[in-house]
């Protein structure tokens, strides 16, 4: 007789939260990198910009996809994309409340539900040791 994972309904805000945590931090750090070498936003290619913002989304998805899905037990695909949605509603709220904006809905959107639930899809069915 097999036991089955606990369902944690707080793994998603977790899961979500540490999303969002690496696409902030990963913002700040590089905004403090180039404010400290002094290079003018206008000189950084729209090109890399664009490959970093999406690129950051997708690893915060995928780390917390993966860690949901594997303490939560869900299916992969809704644990995956509850995740990405959570992280995106909470990536909104905090640019809407601290920076009066929020440019790329749609890419961060799409780049966090697609590595939440390649994350999740890589995650194995038992509960964490």
């Amino acid at each position: 007789m097999s036991e089955e994972p606990p369902k944690v309904p707080g793994g998603y805000v977790a899961g979500a939260s540490l999303a969002f945590g690496i696409v902030i931090l990963v913002q700040e750090v590089l905004g403090a990198y180039y404010a400290w070498t002094g290079v003018v936003p206008e000189t950084i290619s729209g090109e890399y910009l664009l490959a970093v913002f999406t690129t950051i989304h997708f690893a915060g998805g995928f780390l917390g996809g993966y860690l949901v899905r594997r303490r939560s037990g869900d299916k992969a695909i809704r644990a995956g994309f509850v995740t990405a949605l959570m992280a995106f509603v909470i990536e909104f709220v905090y640019n809407f409340i601290f920076i009066r904006s929020f440019g790329g809905n749609l890419l961060a959107l799409l780049s966090l539900a697609g590595g939440s639930i390649i994350g999740a899809l890589s995650a194995s069915r038992g509960p964490p040791p």
